[in-house]
């Protein structure tokens, strides 16, 4: 009766850990597939605020032929012929460039889409359909072409910017008019899932051995003493000295219980480690002082566990109960918490934990605590987040960081009272150099251009690449039009110098427009027309010249 008991509560245990990593990867699956769809959707809002942008008219950006706008073909004073990129021709064109340098397929679609070539796969309908429903998200997993593929998507609600381009279908402010789908690979997830699945099996199996045989051994020594009290009346010395030697070996035998559930503790992957009431460690296995850079167990044992490795979780903790602390003073449980533990040369360990109280005879005695390393994904996150926010040729920011900036400046500006500056960049001569020398030497003139006019400013200012040879540095925090004009100086200066490509020497020049807030606009779009305006008046006064709005 006794091991069908552990037997129900090990399964039950094993199943409630299994859901509950199960849980915790479909979670994280989920918040990557949300992120990337609210990157997108941030981008789209952003495009149909400012009612489109203009782009080089090319074969990779011929007209849009399911635009309906009046000046979806224009030409610019230089003959150069631009067409409008709406938001959804952006965002078509965006899925392509993160498909290739990411993996990640973005795909904007709808029930009733204007294009065809938007038309929804089987899920992507499935998701639409429960949009209108009221859902406010779809996410999947699943198998296409022998690949594990997480699948989120997101609503596309219908906003006021978005009528210019939808308001003859029928739409309204607040429909949903369509969705936006993210997929990438699932595998690496599942792979994590089913090796840490393995190694709860593994635990819980070792933790149900070592119950059923306490169990069995106990069964056994109750059975020896009710022998021994039954032969008492017969041989009261036998029984003392059979007693004693039944005692000396029972503790021989829970010592080797103890010390065979100690090294199964040990041989596990998990990382964990246990602590009192008062956050003195009383173990730790080798996971746990592997990733925490302690040698042996002697040199945790009795630290101060508080103090040291989880001084800064303990610290959001101070004054109300949370986190640790609550796990000790109410003897609640926690799982899947993202912290910062310090390791023995206070080094920071991104993790993730679960903690455990532990009651001795009715009281709450200490916790156990699991961890495991977080800074892999954590570092996939930062690297996703700087493909999208940065240009790949130049590692400058592009426009979507920019735009951030230039609101943070604007907002920083209005509410301190002080001017900014925007400088707009564009090469002169860059393209006879591209077509004559080849594009690879055109790439290496851009990267090496972006290096020169970076050292002309500030660490805290930015400089961005918009596309093709157009720049934009914002120089915030007290400047006057003096020392803008001192940047656009050494700027020409630089960038007057020739580049050394190959065995060439390739001269090229700039032409630089000069905006001061507020003096030449109080909005993002009055400051960048401003910088944009003057930079075509240096243009035509001549090669290597700047001018102030």
């Amino acid at each position: 009766m006794p091991s069908l008991l552990w037997t129900v509560l090990t399964a039950g245990s094993l199943s409630w850990n299994i859901l509950e990593a199960r849980n915790g990867v479909e979670s994280h699956m989920r918040l990557q597939g949300r992120d990337i769809f609210s990157i997108i959707e941030a981008t789209r809002l952003w495009n149909a605020q400012h009612g489109g942008v203009y782009g080089l008219r090319s074969q990779a950006s011929p007209s849009n032929p399911y635009l309906q706008a009046p000046e979806k073909d224009i030409a610019t004073p230089d003959g150069r012929e631009l067409t409008l990129l709406n938001p959804a021709y952006m965002t078509r064109q965006l899925s392509e460039v993160i498909l290739d340098q990411v993996g990640v397929r973005i795909h904007i679609t709808s029930l009733n889409p204007i294009n065809p070539g938007n038309r929804a796969e089987a899920w992507e309908s499935e998701a639409l359909r429960g949009f209108e429903l009221g859902q406010t998200e779809y996410f999947s997993v699943a198998r296409q072409d022998d690949i594990s593929l997480a699948r989120y998507m997101g609503p596309l609600v219908t906003r006021q910017a978005c009528l210019a381009c939808h308001a003859h279908q029928g739409y309204q402010v607040g429909d949903i008019r369509g969705g936006i789908s993210v997929s990438f690979n699932a595998q690496p997830y599942l792979s994590e899932l089913k090796q840490r699945e393995t190694s709860l099996t593994l635990v819980h199996l070792a933790i149900w051995l070592a119950l059923v045989g306490i169990t069995i051994m106990s069964a056994r020594v109750m059975r020896r003493q009710f022998l021994q009290i039954r032969s008492a009346r017969d041989d009261q010395d036998r029984l003392v000295q059979e007693r004693t030697h039944e005692l000396h070996r029972e503790m021989s035998e829970r010592k080797e219980a103890e010390a065979f559930l100690r090294m199964l503790l040990d041989a596990s992957p998990e990382a964990m480690f246990g602590i009192d009431r008062e956050g003195r460690c009383t173990y730790a296995n080798t996971a746990a002082r592997r990733l925490l850079g302690y040698a042996d167990l002697s040199t945790m044992q009795g630290m101060d566990m508080l103090g040291q490795t989880l001084r800064d979780e303990c610290a959001r903790g101070t004054g109300t109960p949370s986190g640790l602390n609550k796990v000790l003073e109410q003897g609640d449980s926690i799982t899947d918490q993202p912290a910062r533990f310090l390791g023995a040369d206070e080094r920071s360990l991104e993790v993730e934990y679960s903690a455990q109280p532990i009651y001795t005879e009715g009281h709450l005695s200490g916790a156990v605590i699991t961890f495991s390393d977080a800074s892999h994904r954590l570092a996939q996150q930062k690297q996703l987040w700087h493909q999208a926010t940065h240009d790949p040729l130049t590692n400058l920011p592009n426009r979507v960081l920019l735009n951030d900036r230039l609101a943070s400046a604007l907002a920083q500006a209005k509410r301190e009272e002080m001017p900014f500056g925007l400088l707009f960049i564009d090469l002169d001569k860059f393209k006879q150099a591209n077509d004559r020398y080849g594009h690879e030497a055109g790439d290496a003139i851009l990267r090496e251009a972006a290096v020169r006019m970076r050292t002309c400013l500030r660490e805290t200012d930015t400089l961005a690449r918009l596309g093709g040879d157009e720049f934009i540095a914002l120089t915030a925090r007290s400047v006057t039009a003096g020392y803008l004009q001192n940047i656009a100086a050494r700027m020409l200066e630089r960038l007057g110098l020739p580049f050394r490509v190959g065995e060439h020497n390739i001269e090229i020049s700039a032409s630089i427009g000069i905006a001061l807030y507020p003096q030449d606009g109080d909005t993002l779009e009055t400051l960048l027309n401003s910088a944009d305006n003057a930079m075509y008046q240096a243009k035509k006064a001549g090669c290597n010249t700047w001018r102030m709005s």
